[in-house]
């Protein structure tokens, strides 16, 4: 008879020296400076991994499938930055042309 996926989790944490926890179907990796979230579904297999740190939480692979953020920049001042740099260039390249 088999069991449900939170007790294999549960029995995992239990056996293993590294740092982890359980909750539900949830298994939490805790890697300073990472924390890596792994949830299941009801057959075991991964739905869902969540990895996070200071500042990034990134949703890959998963049911969602979707990412929550990128990490690095602010996307939308690297778009302005880029835009107002690109704008410049060609009035500059005009100003010469003209000339």
């Amino acid at each position: 008879m088999l069991c449900p996926v939170n007790f294999y989790l549960n029995e995992f944490v239990e056996l293993t020296t590294e740092n982890f926890t359980s909750s539900g179907n949830t298994l939490v990796s805790y890697n300073w400076p990472a924390t890596l979230y792994f949830t299941y579904d009801s057959n075991g297999f991964i739905s869902e991994i969540k990895w996070t740190n200071n500042t990034v939480l990134m949703e890959r692979w998963g049911i969602k499938g979707q990412s929550s953020e990128i990490p690095g920049y602010d996307l939308t001042i690297v778009m302005g930055l880029t835009t107002v740099t690109v704008l410049s260039l060609v009035y500059i390249w005009q100003k010469k042309r003209l000339k």
